[in-house]
């Protein structure tokens, strides 16, 4: 299973706080759906502007 953030929305104009509580609630979403493999990320290329602290949030939520 694949889920997604927006790339613009969210990464690039989100805090690092609103990234991480995404990327759990995607995590969490698919293990209580039975899924037990799960890649999390962006829904397209990144903006430039994309803070580096969201990046790290999306990666270790």
């Amino acid at each position: 299973m694949i889920g997604i953030l927006d790339p613009v929305g969210l990464l690039a104009q989100g805090s690092d706080a609103q990234v991480r509580q995404a990327a759990r609630r995607a995590v969490e979403t698919a293990r209580r759906c039975g899924h037990a493999r799960f890649i999390l990320s962006s829904g397209c290329t990144l903006a430039i502007e994309t803070p580096e602290a969201n990046l790290e949030a999306m990666l270790n939520p």
